[in-house]
């Protein structure tokens, strides 16, 4: 079985072709070939709990807290942090099976069947807003670790998810993809039976989370949008240490011993790098501040941070931001200099949230595989990641 990163975001948009299989309870499943050795799975069913609480929870910054509202989850943090809705997720994932069902099933039903008591894999999830319509939200989760003997199958099997908020405004329809082989066809319809009962057991679980494990994850999972202000006259200027004088270039201003210099290509200034810079030049960690919003990359001028960590870092980096004002308008002349400001509504650089900048977006991390490849032996199946210099697969 294959699948691209670009495939299973567009499986949010596929509307054709799909096959109704079953329902139990509140969850329906359809099922569609995409290839000769792969069906997906569509599962629909509805949760009573508002969508943006959903959202918010399964974002990779609630990481942390999936372990109260996902069964199959014993612990959860990132380990790489690329932007909002976006990161590697470590995931310690417990192995409980119920009933005597096959191995496969187990898999399909969401319990990890492992040797050990528990197992640890990465996957880099990836959220998007507003995709595939608006007011949507589209999340698609991929598996790293491939070399792994026990590592797992995307959430078992599970690769996008598509929530959309239904008109009462507190349920939110899930729509899940799982990735299936073809070779067990013939156990496919009581495998998805059996997930059509877990899914109506997991949709009840979200309705009896507590109000407060939702405020948490909304608290931890919202940013805000930075942007520079008033730079009629250029870019802002940067600080340089006085042990880095020697760097300095042609022009530049010392004020109260320290050296602010002007961009070297004001076309290529981002409000990013240099908030990373002043984090830098004050001491703190500069991996804070980030390019993109939920997939997609801010305009060069403006930058995300998580709402709860803004003041104190607003508290660092203010000081040195209105020093850098007084050297801006003593560079540049004129009473106008740029501030930053907290702005309502993020503005992108590509004009709608498509897939054209998906690429873009993942170069971020050579660990990431550009496409799930899938074979099955048995009942088990293997993944494998195809690289330019290097292939290994694995069972789950």
């Amino acid at each position: 079985m294959s699948i691209t990163v670009e495939d299973a975001f567009r499986l949010g948009t596929d509307l054709n072709g799909w096959v109704h299989s079953t329902s139990v309870g509140r969850v329906s499943a359809e099922v569609k070939a995409i290839s000769k050795a792969t069906v997906v799975i569509r599962f629909t069913y509805p949760v009573n709990v508002p969508m943006h609480q959903l959202v918010a929870v399964l974002r990779p910054e609630a990481a942390s807290l999936w372990s109260v509202g996902l069964p199959h989850v014993q612990e959860a943090r990132i380990t790489n942090h690329f932007g909002p809705g976006d990161a590697i997720v470590t995931i310690r994932n417990n192995c409980r099976v119920s009933g005597r069902v096959s191995s496969l099933i187990q898999r399909f039903r969401g319990w990890k069947l492992s040797k050990e008591a528990w197992n640890t894999f990465r996957m880099r999830e990836i959220v998007r807003c507003n995709y595939p319509n608006v007011a949507d939200t589209f999340i698609v989760s991929l598996p790293l670790d491939p070399d792994k003997d026990d590592s797992t199958a995307v959430w078992c099997g599970k690769v996008a998810l598509k929530l959309s908020e239904m008109e009462t405004g507190s349920q939110t329809l899930f729509h899940e993809f799982v990735l299936a082989p073809c070779r067990f066809r013939w156990l496919l319809p009581f495998a998805v039976e059996q997930m059509c009962k877990y899914r109506n057991v997991e949709a009840c679980r979200w309705e009896g989370v507590p109000t407060e494990f939702f405020a948490k994850a909304v608290d931890v999972g919202y940013f805000i949008v930075l942007r520079m202000r008033k730079c009629c006259r250029g870019p802002p200027l940067s600080p340089i240490a006085c042990q880095d004088a020697c760097d300095l270039p042609a022009v530049f201003v010392e004020l109260d011993g320290t050296y602010w210099v002007p961009e070297e290509d004001p076309r290529s200034f981002s409000l990013c790098s240099y908030l990373k810079h002043m984090l830098t030049y004050c001491g703190q960690d500069s991996g804070l501040i980030f390019d993109r919003l939920d997939g997609r990359r801010l305009i060069y001028f403006e930058a995300a941070v998580q709402g709860s960590l803004w003041p104190s870092l607003h508290a660092v980096i203010q000081p040195v931001m209105k020093r850098q004002q007084q050297a801006y308008r003593q560079f540049n002349g004129g009473s106008a200099a740029p501030f930053l400001h907290v702005e309502n509504f993020p503005r992108f650089q590509d004009d709608a949230p498509g897939l054209h900048n998906v690429e873009d977006c993942l170069s971020d991390s050579e660990d990431l595989p550009t496409s799930i490849c899938l074979a099955t032996k048995r009942t088990f199946i293997h993944f494998d990641v195809h690289e330019e210099h290097s292939k290994s697969t694995c069972s789950i």
